[in-house]
């Protein structure tokens, strides 16, 4: 009798055992990275994942990359990991042909979705070669104030509206969003006069356009 009882508390615990669900920790999120504009997909481009993490003691921890991916020639990136006590998950993206992105993931919608796919859209790098050249003869005060309505990264100066004075005959290049319309706005002083002009371009991906300015 003592032996049947044994064997019937051994099968029990053999099926309660069996029957507990096991959680699947295992998520991704997959996608491409494209042109914003144009819906073309860039290849070498670095794709990763930070977390943000809760620690025992309640206090908020650092934010460590938990996974990476490099995109393929048609613009593919996965991203594999497990799911954790996380705060927030952010997703930056950066590469040589394009302007650095980030956001963020929301925890509960990775985890409803496990497997989350979703392009990433970017603005991809052209650039503008702006040659400016003051031809008054009179011109060692006259200024020259060039703007536009995008975010540029020059590499003559800061990103902000650039002011040039005097007799200049000088060229610098800055990177512009390829595949969209960018407004270069000038503002001329000649002495107490003013004088406003505007520039229109659009450049494919990887191309360089040319604006020639004199005043």
């Amino acid at each position: 009798m003592r032996m049947v009882f044994i064997f019937s508390s051994i099968c029990l615990l053999l099926l309660s055992t069996s029957c507990k669900k096991t959680v699947d920790k295992g998520l991704s999120f997959s996608g491409k990275v494209v042109n914003e504009f144009t819906d073309a997909p860039q290849a070498d481009v670095t794709v990763k994942l930070y977390a943000q993490e809760n620690s025992t003691s309640g206090v908020v921890g650092r934010a460590k990359v938990i996974a990476e991916s490099v995109t393929d020639a048609e613009g593919n990136f996965n991203l594999s990991f497990e799911r954790t006590q996380v705060l927030d998950y952010e997703v930056q993206v950066n590469g040589t042909s394009i302007f650095y992105k980030e956001f963020k993931l929301i925890p509960d919608e990775m985890y409803e979705a496990k497997d989350l796919k979703q392009n990433i859209p970017v603005l991809v790098v052209s650039y503008a070669q702006i040659h400016l050249k003051n031809i008054d003869e009179s011109s060692s005060t006259d200024k020259i104030n060039v703007g536009s309505d995008v975010e540029l990264s020059c590499d003559c100066c800061p990103k902000s509206a650039q002011q040039f004075v005097g007799k200049i005959d000088s060229t610098y290049t800055c990177k512009i969003p390829a595949g969209k319309l960018v407004t270069f706005n000038t503002t001329v002083q000649d002495g107490g006069a003013l004088k406003s002009e505007s520039y229109t371009m659009t450049c494919d991906e990887g191309s360089t356009c040319i604006l020639e300015i004199e005043y």
